[in-house]
């Protein structure tokens, strides 16, 4: 059951409605899953056309519709996506793939291009940093909706889950559900926090499922549809975590930090 929410609009764009609830919380009105099931609450196209939200706008959500003035339309029942230790674990081959994967989209850009030098700069930010520290130097780094140095962690706390380390002192869901409040936008530490719980986008989870799977041309193609197709940067980002739980690039290694 969807529960009973209030709040105002106070961003819209072509297809999301960002809602501020009254404890300052942040949830979305949108079409499609670009974010959690935690903090959405999507409709249909022609339905967003007819609620037509505006900044200032009062929303209410209550037995499964959405009301805006006098609108109101019925909300798509979306089950919440939560990525769960129990699933199948990352393939090994993928340590790999993904390793080329990223340095492919690296060497099709100009040399020193933003995600090139971006990336660059996370090696030199985290380092041989203790956990904390290193995800306090990435909240909030970068540019967009959801700062590039954010959707790393949402990949890299993705891996977490599927290891079942998430609620460890150390672990980096841990230390994201304290930090990301203060230190990012308020939409980007909604998605961070559901993120820390497990709860993340359809998009999301159908890539992990992907990786549960040996490579081959199929799955392969669909990451690299992800990476492109992701937000501006957020695909590639994304990946780039997913890459560093596995500890497969030096940004996140094992080595120096006080999480898994």
């Amino acid at each position: 059951m969807i529960p009973i929410r209030t709040g105002t609009v106070v961003s819209r764009f072509k297809r999301i409605a960002n809602v501020r609830q009254a404890s300052g919380r942040l949830f979305t009105v949108c079409t499609d899953d670009h974010a959690p099931a935690a903090i959405r609450a999507r409709v249909r196209v022609e339905d967003w056309i007819l609620l037509d939200p505006s900044v200032g706008d009062a929303v209410v959500i209550d037995a499964g519709r959405v009301k805006i003035a006098s609108r109101s339309c019925a909300l798509i029942n979306d089950p919440e996506v939560c990525v769960e230790a129990c699933r199948e674990p990352i393939h090994e081959a993928w340590v790999l793939v993904l390793d080329q994967l990223l340095k492919t989209f690296a060497s099709q850009k100009a040399a020193g291009s933003f995600e090139d030098l971006f990336h660059a700069r996370i090696v030199a930010l985290t380092a041989r940093l203790p956990a904390a520290d290193a995800v306090c130097r990435l909240l909030g780094l970068g540019q967009g909706m959801t700062p590039a140095g954010d959707d790393i962690l949402v990949g890299y706390m993705a891996v977490e889950h599927i290891r079942g380390i998430a609620d460890l002192p150390g672990a980096v869901c841990t230390i994201v559900g304290s930090e990301a409040w203060s230190r990012t936008s308020d939409f980007s530490a909604s998605v961070l926090e559901a993120a820390s719980f497990g709860h993340v986008a359809g998009d999301l989870l159908r890539l992990i499922e992907s990786l549960t799977q040996k490579p081959s041309p199929v799955t392969t193609e669909a990451v690299e549809t992800y990476m492109w197709n992701t937000g501006h940067s957020s695909g590639r980002d994304t990946v780039f975590g997913i890459a560093c739980g596995i500890g497969n690039l030096h940004a996140c290694s094992k080595k120096g930090r006080q999480t898994a």
